[in-house]
């Protein structure tokens, strides 16, 4: 590695146009000044081509546009696909980096040559980046992996040799979600992660957060699909790691305090469909037929057939 190393800050945007001046803005801010920003628009229909607009004449940022919106798997494949940087990171869109985040990056990777990856410790803030609480630090015991760990959390500010990673297939393209983990489990095959103590970054908490769809759930199972996929490369039963971890998610979701509270909204959710509703009027008549037949045998008369199916 060169002693004043470029460093590319990667930023996949699709419609946070309220929060990417902010973004740019922390690396306009940064102590370490040989850096690059490279842009890739996943086809956003808010305001953020304007802003785009706007950047155009600093020649350290670089934007690019997919021509239909493709997700963020590939559109993060991308962003390292044309970064330049013998180092990159990814920083989220509506996320910041704290002034000398890039300048540590620099100086863990120039320390530690065999490390793939480096991550740090970041605050958890509210929509606003005021500072609600603090990350935990990864801690992995001596030759345990990161699949391993099973303490999946995002690993910010997460910073990469270019070169190691070119060694691996990539970040996979069909991914929508679990793109992070996804990367952070193909640099570990191709070298180690060392995990900061410093704080580097701000996550952004707001209801439009991606990684909150759902309550999460969407998340989760691409996470799982990463996991599945990591054992593959690895030779590992896929079976492991995701089934695990998926019957962990099942036993914490319905468990008996809220398991009547999920079946309800279940079935609300079921009586909602136009199936639900379209096979309940067609076998209402067949309903009413089977009453009249059971109420005539216990009874010997009643109603005729014709007024139970009115």
């Amino acid at each position: 590695m060169s002693d004043n190393p470029l460093f590319s800050v990667l930023i996949a945007n699709y419609n946070n146009g309220d929060y990417l001046l902010e973004a740019i803005e922390s690396v306009l801010n940064q102590t370490y000044v040989n850096w690059e920003i490279i842009i890739v628009d996943d086809a956003s229909t808010d305001n953020s081509g304007y802003i785009y607009s706007s950047l155009k004449k600093d020649e350290r940022i670089h934007i690019y546009s997919n021509e239909r919106n493709m997700g963020c798997g590939y559109t993060k494949r991308r962003c390292v696909e044309l970064a330049n940087g013998e180092l990159c990171g990814f920083l989220d869109a509506d996320d910041t980096i704290l002034p000398d985040a890039i300048s540590i990056m620099v100086s863990a990777h120039k320390n530690n040559p065999s490390a793939a990856l480096v991550v740090s410790r970041y605050y958890l803030c509210d929509e606003h980046l005021n500072v609600v609480s603090i990350s935990r630090k990864l801690v992995l015991k001596e030759g345990e992996s990161y699949l391993e760990h099973r303490d999946y959390q995002p690993e910010v500010f997460a910073s990469f040799k270019t070169c190691i990673y070119n060694e691996s297939e990539g970040l996979n393209k069909n991914f929508p979600l679990g793109v992070d983990q996804d990367l952070y489990f193909l640099l570990e095959e191709h070298g180690g992660i060392i995990a900061l103590e410093n704080i580097t970054y701000k996550c952004r908490g707001h209801n439009n957060s991606i990684s909150r769809i759902d309550g999460g759930n969407s998340a989760f199972f691409w996470n799982l699909i990463a996991r599945y996929h990591a054992c593959l490369r690895r030779g590992l039963n896929p079976r492991l790691f995701p089934e695990i971890d998926f019957l962990d998610f099942l036993k914490d979701r319905y468990s008996e305090s809220n398991a009547f509270e999920i079946r309800k909204e279940a079935a609300d959710r079921v009586r909602n469909t136009r199936s639900y509703k379209l096979g309940n009027t067609l076998l209402t008549p067949m309903r009413k037929l089977s009453q009249f037949i059971d109420n005539k045998a216990i009874t010997g008369g009643g109603n005729s057939l014709a007024d139970n199916l009115e």
